[in-house]
């Protein structure tokens, strides 16, 4: 799950391919919105919550064509249409919408998108693979310290461990977060590139 989200709350007309999105991507489409122009964080939400409820009318994930392109390309091509829709609609009702216009590359809003997307992935890895163990618990030190990283043998003297212990155990979890990545971009039906993501 992805964490300091709320989840888009599953209905008993959502498939298990709203679910899955919601799960995956409800971060990624909000940072989309927000740079996009929702003027708030709250409007942002609105928006990812409005979007969910307009796929649940349509059947439009029934369109995406695995030989067309990876899913987020269809996915950003169907958040684009999206925003346009909600756009027109509030200029005919002659109200901001939540949106702000701006001029704006076209481009930014699926960079941001990408980014949280990458995030939320490596964050979901994370999770499948995290344990009580020492060699997890040693990662954890090393990769997401707060200020300068620790060394090697820094943290080979906290555990009572060689340095080369350390290296095998950063080793160890590295590679079972790459077999996760690639794990979870199968179940999801995705495109590859994300084993850079995972922190050297």
């Amino acid at each position: 799950m992805i964490s300091g989200e709320a989840a888009f709350p599953p209905t008993a007309t959502a498939g298990p391919e709203i679910e899955d999105l919601s799960r995956r991507y409800w971060t990624p489409i909000r940072h989309f919105f927000r740079v996009a122009g929702a003027a708030s964080s709250d409007d942002a939400n609105d928006l990812t919550q409005s979007f969910y409820a307009w796929l649940l009318e349509r059947t439009v994930l029934a369109k995406y064509d695995p030989a067309r392109g990876s899913f987020r390309s269809f996915l950003k091509a169907v958040l684009r249409h999206f925003l346009d829709h909600e756009r027109r609609a509030a200029g005919r009702l002659k109200r901001g919408g939540g949106l702000r216009r701006v001029p704006l590359d076209p481009d930014v809003p699926a960079v941001s998108f990408e980014r949280a997307w990458r995030v939320a992935l490596l964050s979901e890895a994370v999770e499948r693979v995290r344990d009580r163990s020492l060699k997890f618990t040693i990662f954890e030190e090393y990769t997401f310290a707060s200020g300068e990283r620790p060394t090697y043998r820094a943290l080979a003297e906290r555990h009572g461990l060689k340095p080369s212990d350390v290296m095998n155990c950063l080793a160890a979890v590295r590679e079972a977060l790459r077999r996760e990545l690639r794990a979870v971009l199968t179940d999801a039906n995705l495109d590859e590139g994300c084993d850079d993501d995972v922190h050297r």
